[in-house]
């Protein structure tokens, strides 16, 4: 199985996803579940990883120093399984540009808490709140982690 993490330029957000879901399924033994991620930004495909989120996953023993930005394209998206969205906005974009495709491995990263209210992971690079965000993926990641040691691949 493949798993898709997107945000908006795949410097924040979708690194920090996939590199602690990862982590965390290495550690279940989960081993044969990849983890990708990219960004719908242009612009950003090839930057570094954000130094404020590679410290916090480092604090969480995920060294991502190799990170470069990747931006997403259609081709790539036929593989995945599973295509996180990060918030409802990056959701609606991509089932737009990816109407007839992919609408069914399309999902929020934050609706797997069945709360309304934790459906979106804001961007750090706008709210400068780099620990809490990467705090709340951490969190996420734990319940999905918990859901694919019981879903058969």
């Amino acid at each position: 199985m493949k798993i898709l993490m997107i945000c908006q330029g795949n410097i924040c957000r979708s690194p920090s996803a996939e590199y602690l879901l990862r982590k965390m399924l290495r550690e279940e033994k989960l081993e044969t579940i990849t983890i990708e991620s990219a960004g719908l930004l242009k612009q950003t495909d090839g930057r570094v990883i954000h130094p404020k989120i590679a410290k916090w996953l480092k604090w969480y023993g995920c060294d991502a120093h190799r990170h470069h930005a990747t931006f997403i394209t259609h081709k790539n998206l036929a593989e995945y399984s599973y295509i996180f969205a990060m918030d409802r906005s990056i959701e609606q974009k991509l089932r737009i540009k990816y109407a007839k495709d992919f609408q069914d491995n399309i999902y929020l990263f934050g609706e797997i808490t069945g709360s309304k209210k934790q459906l979106d992971i804001a961007d750090p690079m706008k709210t400068k709140r780099f620990l809490v965000t990467t705090r709340k993926i951490n969190q996420l990641c734990r319940l999905w982690t918990s859901y694919f040691m019981e879903e058969p691949e």
